[in-house]
């Protein structure tokens, strides 16, 4: 549902008024024969039919595209003119986003009860029409830096943030490939035997050691009454040492993804700049 009408200027034009609007007029046409009547609210927008005669083209020969009431669009060009019907009076009027855009007011058709009622609801200053272009302008511009402001302000806050990001991601990934390394170096658990053969029983130090490797490799928790269960000290240590080496691995992968994808998208809009 549209916002209703409301006058937030008025403005001397010539010997008579503007209405600056609140909203654009956005006017729905029905045909009437070989014419058109635009609506919107109280106003309306008569384009009659009528021949054009040599050069003399409607609209300076501009092709307008009229939205329909059933929802379609149609183009009309050079011979539909706009009229004012019986009943009605021409005004001239404009938004404010419009009037910003470009300092030319516009022209529609309303009844005078409408328009009454329409201009008594506004009780400001009536502006002249240079001073309210200034206004204008001053309102224009002051709302466009504003929103550059914002704009770049909210560009950082993303920029800090992604740069957090990366930041991060690149640590999380340094630390990573540091523990992947220790793991693959095998410092103590390389100083272990193999217990599957006749050793087991010859190395008087195996499950000391083991037990000083399984600390840091995470079997610090285990019994001594439960080490004998265990097959192979060295070969345990091994197998969880690879399958932390493969756990890790697979996090680089992702955190090198992401940043490949952070990359791609910091490049991308350079391009764009």
């Amino acid at each position: 549902m549209p916002e209703d009408f409301k006058v937030v200027a008025v403005v001397k034009f010539n010997d008579g008024e503007a209405l600056v609007l609140n909203r654009p007029i956005d006017f729905v046409y029905h045909e009437v024969g070989k014419s058109f009547v635009g609506e919107d609210g109280p106003f309306r927008d008569f384009l009659g039919y009528e021949k054009s005669c040599g050069s003399m083209k409607a609209f300076a020969g501009r092709e307008l595209t009229l939205k329909m009431a059933d929802g379609t669009t149609k183009k009309i060009k050079d011979d539909w003119w706009q009229s004012c019907k019986t009943g009605y009076i021409d005004i001239t009027v404009k938004d404010v986003e419009g009037l910003q855009r470009c300092y030319v007011f516009n022209r529609a058709s309303i009844t005078p009860e409408d328009l009454k009622v329409l201009r008594s609801s506004y009780t400001g200053q009536v502006y002249s029409y240079r001073d309210y272009e200034k206004i204008n302008n001053y309102d224009y511009e002051r709302k466009k830096w504003i929103g550059l402001y914002f704009d770049e302000q909210q560009k950082l806050r993303t920029r800090d943030k992604r740069d957090s990001l990366i930041s991060n991601l690149l640590i999380g990934r340094s630390t990573l490939l540091h523990v992947i390394k220790h793991l693959r170096e095998y410092a103590r658990i390389k100083d272990l035997t193999c217990s599957l053969g006749p050793i087991y029983g010859e190395d008087d130090d195996h499950i000391g050691k083991w037990k000083k490797a399984g600390k840091e490799y995470g079997f610090g928790e285990v019994e001594d009454e439960h080490f004998e269960m265990i097959e192979c000290p060295r070969c345990s240590a091994e197998y969880a040492a690879y399958q932390a080496r493969k756990i890790l691995k697979n996090r680089v992968a992702r955190i090198n993804g992401i940043l490949t994808r952070l990359g791609n998208s910091i490049r991308e809009e350079g391009k764009k700049a």
